[in-house]
């Protein structure tokens, strides 16, 4: 089995990628330094023949060599099949990665069509309080705590996502997503009931662990079912959908407060995701692994679960406490950011030493390019959930407009947005390549938010519109393509947990964008009250302070011209500093250049399938890593 595999490598080393074989010395030296080096790097592979690999790493060989239409066939005639071998066809594929061949074509098109209607209601969700916010506070009689209203569904969704990649590996894809679309209604139905605002939280609590579910399960499903080389327009097309979700939320919300309809925020969810439900469970005839619920609830690590819900409350506690509730120098909010702390550090030493499946697997942050695009996921979720969240407020208060207004002037960043990722995703699928996608689409993301940061009471129409618009072509190629650059250095088998981190990084960013955006704006607010207040009435004053501005944006124009503008313009500075804060952050983006790009599917002259020298890497990288598990095993 050395041999066979030593030959392999050899042989596929030895190809160039090219059209046109090189047979020359220097590609002969290549070849020869390239061997070496692996049999530097992986010894276990390069010795005597009496060395026998452990079966699994065999399988895994075989499985990732021969993994859907990567690999050429002339490769996979290297890989000896023995009657009775671990590597045959017939042996079961490996846990956490369960072969779909059996759906039609038809089947997968009207999946993935349902896990975008599921897809469209969560991101509308996530936005569609903004512009009913006043009016939802106004019914329920109580501004305390009213920005929990949208921070609550995304620390709920964040904190529920690494547990649904366990359960899904565990459980199988199909129970779980179902699970997660009931748990959704019944948050919705709760929202939309509620007579008091620790009712509307309870729900929208409920709603996020349902949404988070979904999202998390809607990017493992296409994964599963949509091979590497066309996912990038599906992905591309679920990307588009949750852009014109976010955008459409205000929108929605604008329409249903004007109305004094505020409750169909929620109630809407109910017949939509209804139906989602009952197409799920005839459609997804996805297989599912033969576990007992007993044996699965022995694999499931409640501990790193435990740990890592609580860091993130503990976390968010203090960001939405410091500097508006309490001093940031206080101690609640000392204490919570040191518990935060805390239990990060113990989550990360849980995943490393405790669970056999770790909920958040420590090798997903071992590779450079993976880090890379979890962390430009998490910059890019946060920038985008930041300035989405508080431009209809914007609107709003510094140019008068009522919520559905705000939301008709969002409506063209909703289409453009969509538009990019949809066009993103077609043109990774063309092309392979995504790297170049990602980096124009964050430097438009951080040339236009600087231009956003220009706005003021005094800009026309057009500028109020364009900036805000071409901003939004920026955000949205990257939505999903950050996901398409994990997958292409992950094993098949990881892909559930893989995509669950990219999950929850992405939804610990939106949280944190809008606790850090409404930080920013409510301490300049407070400051700019302090400044300006005394030219306001009284009851004015008192209603634009730190902690229920947001909320009270709508009521200036009850005054005078004169005062209007004073509020006005402490409203503008302070919407400026939030976005300059979001420039700020559009730094993270630079960790692109941490992501080592890797062709989706390369052709050799005679059209077949052929691999790069970075896929046979990542082959040898496979066995090794369960060759060393079996020495761990053994040992």
């Amino acid at each position: 089995m050395s041999d066979t595999i030593d030959r392999e490598l050899s042989h596929d080393r030895s190809r160039d990628v090219t059209t046109e074989p090189d047979t020359t010395d220097s590609a002969r030296d290549l070849e020869h330094q390239a061997e070496k080096t692996a049999e530097s790097e992986h010894p276990d592979l390069y010795r005597s023949t009496s060395y026998s690999i452990p079966p699994l790493a065999g399988l895994t060989l075989q499985r990732t060599l021969t993994h859907r239409s990567r690999v050429s066939q002339q490769s996979r005639d290297h890989i000896p099949e023995e009657p009775g071998n671990v590597m045959s066809s017939e042996t079961p594929d490996l846990p956490g990665h369960i072969t779909q061949d059996h759906l039609s074509q038809t089947r997968r098109y009207l999946i993935c069509f349902m896990l975008c209607v599921c897809t469209l209601l969560v991101a509308i969700d996530e936005t569609i309080i903004t512009t009913a916010l006043p009016e939802i506070v106004a019914a329920l009689k109580s501004s305390s705590g009213y920005t929990w209203i949208g921070t609550s569904y995304l620390l709920a969704c964040a904190s529920s996502m690494p547990a649904y990649g366990a359960l899904a590996d565990i459980f199988g894809r199909k129970p779980i997503i179902l699970l997660s679309i009931a748990l959704f209604l019944i948050g919705s139905a709760i929202a939309g009931a509620a007579t008091n605002m620790g009712m509307m939280i309870s729900g929208r609590v409920i709603q996020g662990i349902g949404g988070g579910g979904i999202s998390n399960l809607v990017n493992v499903i296409v994964a599963d079912i949509i091979d590497l080389k066309y996912r990038g327009t599906f992905m591309g097309a679920i990307g588009a959908t949750w852009a014109v979700g976010g955008c459409m939320g205000p929108l929605l919300g604008g329409a249903f407060a004007s109305g004094g309809q505020w409750r169909w925020c929620f109630f809407l969810n109910l017949p939509i995701a209804g139906v989602c439900f009952i197409f799920m469970a005839w459609l997804a005839n996805i297989k599912s692994p033969p576990t007992t619920l007993r044996d699965g609830l022995k694999r499931i690590d409640f501990l790193g679960i435990i740990l890592i819900t609580c860091a993130t409350v503990c976390l968010f506690l203090a960001l939405d406490w410091g500097g508006v509730h309490f001093a940031w120098n206080s101690a609640p909010v000392i204490v919570c950011l040191v518990l935060s702390g805390v239990l990060y550090i113990a989550f990360v030493l849980c995943e490393n030493y405790i669970p056999k499946e770790p909920v958040m697997p420590p090798r997903l942050f071992t590779n450079f390019s993976r880090a890379g695009a979890l962390l430009c996921t998490f910059f890019h979720s946060t920038t985008f959930m930041a300035v989405s969240y508080f431009t209809p407020f914007m609107y709003q208060s510094v140019y008068n407009k009522s919520p559905i207004g705000a939301a008709v002037y969002l409506l063209p960043q909703a289409i453009f947005m969509g538009v990019a990722s949809a066009l993103s995703g077609y043109i990774i699928t063309k092309t392979g390549k995504y790297k170049i996608i990602m980096i124009v689409g964050f430097a438009l993301t951080a040339i236009f938010n600087g231009m956003i940061v220009t706005l003021d009471p005094d800009s026309n129409t057009a500028k109020q519109i364009l900036w805000v618009t071409v901003w939004g072509i920026g955000i949205g190629p990257n939505f999903e393509s950050t996901l398409i650059a994990l997958h292409t250095h992950i094993k098949s088998q990881d892909i559930a947990t893989a995509t669950s981190t990219w999950g929850f990084l992405r939804t610990i960013g939106f949280s944190i964008g809008i606790a850090i955006g409404g930080v920013v704006f409510q301490n300049k607010m407070q400051t700019e009250n302090e400044d300006l207040g005394h030219l306001l009435p009284p009851d004015l004053r008192e209603l634009l302070t730190g902690a229920d501005a947001a909320a009270s944006t709508t009521l200036i124009k009850n005054y005078s011209e004169s005062v209007q503008r004073v509020a006005k313009l402490m409203y503008s500075r302070s919407f400026r500093d939030m976005f300059w804060t979001c420039l700020g952050l559009c730094l993270g983006y630079l960790f692109i250049f941490l992501i080592k790009e890797r062709p989706l599917e390369m052709k050799d002259a005679k059209g077949e399938t052929t691999e790069s020298e970075d896929e046979i890497d990542q082959i040898v990288d496979v066995v090794v890593d369960d060759v060393d598990n079996e020495k761990k095993n053994e040992s």
